[in-house]
């Protein structure tokens, strides 16, 4: 008997309805209603509170090959997306450096090519980042905010202090100058959330797990 044929099993013998069942488990009726059709499996939590729910070991309800293909499947997936974000969190590290040899035009670098790869690789590592979960809390939404307006308030201020860039400034023609001040205002909000990134998603925590 595979696992959708025994959770169909359990749930009558408990006299529970699919929807009954949903609202146990917070669940929509469609998903208990996959479950039990084969057309999808449980995930390790929904498994437990199975388990619970209709008091039947959890051993018995693994017994089957299909659903440990399924979770070993998502282990690897699991594991590739991680080191997906490791890697685009060392390239934010190396676009956060060379994002203020581009804001100060060290040896006269000055290019658009590190700002282009920086909001690039931050849209990927933002839509690949797995531990959102944390931001829920009302704290850490604050962090978030107060660490990128700190950076902001940083790099503003840098700028007010760079002498070169203050010079140049007030010698370009007023054509220009709304352009300028445009392309810096982007690149101060590119490095401040670089900045936030790195701060607030480290993703090495489990970084020595199989």
């Amino acid at each position: 008997m595979n696992i959708s044929q025994k959770l169909k099993q359990c749930r009558s013998a408990k006299n529970l309805t699919q929807a009954e069942v949903a609202d146990q488990l917070h669940v929509s009726r469609k998903t208990v209603s996959g479950w039990e059709n084969g057309r999808s499996y449980p995930d390790p939590t929904s498994l437990i509170q199975l388990s619970d729910l209709y008091h039947v070991p959890i051993d018995d309800l693994l017994r089957d090959e299909c659903l440990l293909e399924q979770y070993d499947k998502a282990k690897k997936n699991d594991n590739k997306l991680k080191l997906i974000v490791r890697v685009e969190y060392i390239i934010n590290i190396f676009c956060f450096i060379f994002g203020y040899i581009e804001l100060f035009h060290v040896r006269g670098v000055h290019t658009f090519i590190i700002p282009t790869i920086s909001i690039f690789n931050l849209i990927m590592l933002l839509f690949h980042f797995q531990n959102w979960q944390k931001f829920r809390r009302s704290l850490m939404k604050l962090a978030g905010i107060a660490t990128f307006l700190v950076l902001f308030a940083i790099n503003v201020t840098m700028t007010i202090f760079d002498q070169q860039f203050v010079s140049y400034f007030t010698r370009l023609e007023p054509s220009y100058v709304a352009g300028l001040a445009v392309g810096r205002i982007i690149l101060l909000l590119i490095l401040s959330l670089s900045g936030s990134v790195i701060l607030l998603m480290w993703p090495f925590q489990r970084v020595f797990e199989s």
